[in-house]
């Protein structure tokens, strides 16, 4: 049961991450960093379709938000 609600919390996320990203697209953000407002490489959205943030910008949220969410 554990593993199922992980599953299906982890399909919740990445559903709830591609509503947002829609969401950009619709707004015409899509693709700028919320963080530092650059612009996010398209290698990296070609990669991450959801991507929310430049890479600089991910990397170092990551390494201040470790385990916040």
């Amino acid at each position: 049961q554990d593993l199922n609600r992980a599953d299906v919390a982890r399909d919740v996320g990445e559903l709830n991450a591609i509503a947002a990203a829609l969401e950009r697209i619709r707004d015409g953000d899509y693709g700028i960093c919320e963080t530092c407002g650059g612009e996010i490489a398209p290698a990296r959205l070609e990669a991450q379709p959801t991507a929310r943030r430049c890479i600089r910008c991910q990397s170092l949220h990551e390494k201040t938000h470790a385990g916040t969410q």
